[in-house]
């Protein structure tokens, strides 16, 4: 029981009971203290212990009974345990008969507020918020159980899914298949005794990333790329599942600067989309008309991974919201839902009294015939809907975010990994000023793949012209709208919505091919307030694996005294580990370093 998570109900302990704990003949008591010495406040007379008891088993199927600490206690004490034992022999019985399934039932299509209540799969869940995802028994999540209902003869869900939030409790994982072979050896004949020597030997339970050398039947083998359990020269073309939170896979790193907060999110899932939505994109935005998702199979072909960064500001709300769900949007939306976005988006008066929808536009009129959804529609809805569920939070007027998501689709058939990938799609959809970056191989040159969107930048100033008056700067030179907020575009911040500030996220779509690139990286502000893009990819490309990568650029940022919430994630792409070119900023980062040595910032920190 101490390892439920914080804030586990009566029913979240019951649905652990039933469907988590690996005993599966495990039951919940009341621990009933005997004696009021022993209770402290929490001693109750027999009676309302009756009451309570009775309540509990009439709600809970795994209601195993009271506990007494003491008999010697139960026994001096007004005989509770005699008192339990008549009342619950007298009126249990054998069989547990499930209350009523009082609400609804939960409907994929349907938008739940605060405090609604659905029934889905044996259980009645609450809404804690704005939500319209299947309920999960998560502590952290959108819904909460009330109670087992209706002879709940399906077993309620289980926590980890492909488009659940990622960044604590679910496991999320990439299938794919692997290709011939997944590991070669360096020779055609047997090594002798000593070339093995001091190399470990391959186990199926260890994860081994490219370039790792193991012994197998003999010989010595190096793995291509990231694997488990695929013995060395095995037969190919078998589904695998990746376990993207590995740092092996994405590194993540995070650090709360010298603030007594942490505004900062990310989340990185596995999202499963239409075919035919990722082929309409790939053919009206990088021009590509030749992918067929039938060499692949729906499975595969529709499997895009989303890595996604938050940068909070007046408060953690709406990162932690947007963590918590919009991965999940931008798996759930569709274009039914586009003329209600836009009917919304108007509701926001001022600069939105006219909005038409921007990249929602050929969506805006429901008729039998729609276009094909593509990313980039995709996104700005799953943006916009956010920004709606958001608007819900009491916190939003004051508190917003801004957000940087990365979509990766490889082409390849048979499929293959986005890590190791010679043909693979990379989309952008950026609000604010989270910052994503590429790594070029050749030389290890910074390709930013974002624009920061404040007030006085060309694009944003442009759009925002016809207000005329907002944009104010204050004493230290920097742009602010409105005369308070640094960003023109992000999700949240209700009180200036009217002035401008607007969720369409602005959206680069990049067709990588072979081993151009090294990796990707995707900082906040935290970071880019102290590093140039130069910086970030140079300390980052010697790293032996991305979670050290990106360690290393939170720590660099620490180190050059940066006193902002930080936030890094390194997403290795098929030129991981072969970055040429040299280090070009190495000097001047020591020379940085060497500087604040002695300084207030570098003692505070």
């Amino acid at each position: 029981m101490g390892m439920l998570p914080t804030g586990t109900t009566e029913t979240g302990y019951d649905y652990w009971a039933r469907n988590i704990s690996p005993n599966k003949n495990v039951k919940i008591y009341i621990g009933a203290p005997a004696a009021q010495k022993a209770a402290g406040s929490g001693y109750v007379d027999a009676a309302t212990l009756q009451k309570i008891s009775l309540e509990t088993r009439s709600n809970f199927p795994s209601f195993g009974g009271v506990m007494f600490w003491d008999a010697s206690q139960a026994y001096n004490n007004n005989r509770f345990d005699k008192a339990v034992k008549s009342f619950l022999g007298s009126t249990c019985g054998t069989t547990f008969n499930y209350p009523a399934c009082d609400a609804p039932a939960w409907t994929a299509s349907g938008q739940y507020p605060a405090g609604s209540k659905v029934t889905y799969q044996g259980y009645v869940w609450q809404a804690k918020w704005y939500a319209s995802r299947a309920p999960t028994n998560d502590a952290s999540g959108t819904w909460a159980p009330v109670k087992a209902c209706g002879g709940a003869t399906t077993q309620p869900p289980t926590t980890t899914t492909t488009s659940r939030p990622i960044t604590t409790p679910p496991v999320t994982t990439l299938t794919t298949t692997t290709k011939p072979p997944t590991t070669t050896p360096p020779t055609t004949t047997p090594p002798t005794t000593g070339s093995c020597a001091g190399v470990a030997a391959w186990s199926s339970g260890i994860p081994y990333t490219a370039g790792n050398v193991v012994t197998y039947g003999g010989h010595r083998w190096t793995a291509k790329w990231w694997n488990q359990a695929e013995t060395p020269g095995g037969a190919s073309g078998r589904t695998i599942r990746i376990p993207l939170l590995s740092g092996n896979v994405i590194g993540s790193a995070v650090s709360r600067g010298n603030r007594s907060y942490q505004e900062d999110s990310h989340a990185i899932a596995a999202l499963s989309l239409n075919p035919k939505e990722l082929q309409a994109h790939l053919a009206e935005r990088l021009g590509i008309l030749s992918w067929d998702p039938g060499r692949i199979g729906p499975e595969l072909a529709g499997q895009v991974v989303f890595v996604g960064i938050y940068d909070g500001h007046g408060g953690p709300s709406v990162s932690q919201f947007l963590q918590k769900e919009l991965h999940g949007l931008f798996e759930s939306v569709q274009p039914d839902l586009v003329p209600d976005a836009i009917s919304w988006m108007k509701s926001q008066g001022g600069y939105f009294k006219r909005f038409k929808g921007g990249a929602l536009e050929r969506w805006a009129e429901r008729s039998a015939k729609v276009p094909t959804f593509g990313l980039e529609a995709r996104s700005t809805l799953a943006f916009i809907e956010a920004d709606k569920r958001i608007s819900e939070i009491p916190e939003s007027e004051k508190c917003g975010a801004t957000s940087s998501v990365v979509l990766l689709h490889s082409l390849e058939a048979p499929a293959s990994p986005f890590f190791s990938s010679h043909l693979l799609s990379l989309t952008v959809a950026h609000c604010g000023d989270t910052r994503v970056l590429l790594c070029e191989t050749e030389g290890g040159s910074a390709y930013p793949l974002t624009e920061t969107h404040h007030a006085d930048a060309r694009g944003e100033a442009a759009r925002l012209r016809r207000l005329g008056a907002g944009l104010v700067t204050d004493s230290f030179g920097e742009a602010r709208w409105m005369g308070v907020l640094a960003n023109t575009r992000g999700l949240g911040d209700f009180r200036y919505k009217a002035f401008g500030v607007t969720p369409e996220p602005e959206i680069t779509s990049r067709l990588l091919t072979g081993e151009q690139y090294a990796f990707a990286a995707l900082v906040s502000d935290g970071i880019t307030s102290t590093l140039s893009d130069a910086e970030i990819v140079d300390v980052a490309r010697g790293a032996s694996d991305p979670q050290k990568a990106a360690k290393a650029i939170v720590s660099l940022a620490e180190e050059l005294g940066s006193e902002d919430n930080a936030t890094a994630l390194v997403i290795p792409l098929a030129g991981w580990g072969k970055t040429t070119g040299i280090d070009k900023t190495l000097e001047l980062r020591n020379y940085r370093k060497k500087m604040m040595i002695g300084s207030e910032r570098q003692r505070r920190t």
